[in-house]
């Protein structure tokens, strides 16, 4: 949930995600999530998975980013002193 908050912070508050997850334990069912996001755990079929982009592709109007604020991080090799 924390990359979703972060790309929602960068990108837009309303973008909608799927988390898919092979973690069955009981904190996966108690993460706190909004309307435009959906939770699934592995291993899942096709016909689920689309089943739950329909549901989030028609759970509200998606949002449109025009100019997107994203910037990959630079990523940075250690050099030995």
């Amino acid at each position: 949930m924390d990359v979703i908050t972060a790309v929602r912070a960068e990108v837009s508050p309303d973008l909608k995600a799927l988390l898919v997850t092979g973690d069955t334990s009981s904190a996966v069912k108690h993460l706190e999530h909004d309307a435009n996001t959906r939770i699934a755990s592995k291993p899942i079929n096709a016909d689920e998975f689309l089943r739950l982009l329909e549901v989030l592709q028609s759970s509200a109007q998606t949002p449109r980013v025009t100019q997107p604020s994203y910037h990959p991080p630079r990523i940075f090799a250690a050099r030995s002193l």
